[in-house]
């Protein structure tokens, strides 16, 4: 694996076995869960932005207008929020990297709420393991719509697939039109066991999966690759699937909120004093995937 370098202060790496984990101070962002050698994250050493993976808090995706409103005021805000673009403090424990943010004025200015965020990474067997932990330390009630964008690398463009039980996506291509993942022109659909949908990534899908229900889902790179992408969707209303282009060497499964949720009431709502915590992982999974014949 090519050296990695992040857009922060440092990278903190830990590694056990077969396992290293490096992450960036710059949005503690994930740049690599190294697997005997091999990433199945995408990196790009020219383009840290779209790799590894990326925290969207407070909210994922866009705001309508630019705006996120709080208490009846504007406050301007870009994509995916700034969680991403900020320098956490790091530790690292040889065996954990703790990766934390706190309110500042600076903070204060662009989002008014007085809060401290945790992140803990921790290896698994052939993976790794995301606990967060954000705290509302104002007075008054803040929300969230969360997300976790994850960059992984493929290696058959062709040969994309992921579990779902979805049957229904907004499609952002199309003003986030409710459409039938089977009509939307970005997946070949298969029914699978006890309503499982197979779903076969084509063209350049941005579209967010309506009632994904499935907790961990099964995400194959390649011809015998397959990783798998924990996370709570009873928490998370949506599992989005983007690439920009057909050409690129991965694909983002990501679990989110509708866009503009934080806008809205569809979204979490944390009283002072209380706290947002959620577990994600991502592991490789060494099994031999179903072929395609079964598949489509």
């Amino acid at each position: 694996m090519k050296p990695i370098k992040g857009a922060g202060k440092k990278i903190e790496t830990i590694q056990k076995d077969n396992v290293s984990i490096s992450i960036d101070s710059l949005g503690a962002k994930v740049l690599a869960i190294a697997i005997r050698g091999e990433n199945l994250l995408h990196y790009d050493g020219k383009n840290i932005e779209h790799s590894g993976i990326p925290i969207c808090l407070p909210f994922f995706s866009s705001l309508e207008n630019g705006l996120l409103i709080v208490d009846g005021e504007n406050y301007p805000m870009g994509h995916h929020g700034f969680f991403r673009n900020s320098e956490f403090e790091m530790y690292n424990t040889g065996g954990k990297i703790v990766a934390i943010l706190k309110s500042s004025r600076d903070t204060m200015k662009i989002w008014p709420f007085q809060f401290n965020f945790r992140a803990t990474f921790s290896m698994l067997e052939n993976g790794l393991k995301m606990d967060f932990l954000l705290k509302n330390e104002d007075t008054k009630a803040m929300k969230l719509a969360p997300g976790f964008h994850p960059y992984f690398a493929v290696n058959d463009r062709n040969k994309i697939t992921l579990t779902s039980g979805a049957v229904m996506g907004n499609d952002a291509l199309h003003d986030l039109k409710e459409t039938p993942l089977k009509e939307s022109g970005v997946f070949d659909v298969s029914d699978g066991k006890e309503g499982l949908k197979y779903l076969r990534v084509k063209n350049a899908p941005n579209i967010q999966l309506i009632h994904h229900q499935v907790q961990d889902t099964e995400i194959c790179t390649g011809p015998q690759s397959m990783v798998v992408l924990s996370a709570d969707m009873d928490l998370f209303t949506r599992m989005t699937v983007w690439r920009p282009n057909p050409d690129v060497d991965f694909i983002c499964v990501e679990p989110s909120f509708a866009v503009n949720a934080v806008n809205r009431d569809d979204c979490i709502v944390l009283q002072s004093g209380e706290e947002f915590r959620t577990t994600l992982s991502i592991q490789k999974k060494n099994k031999k995937v179903a072929s395609k014949k079964n598949l489509f």
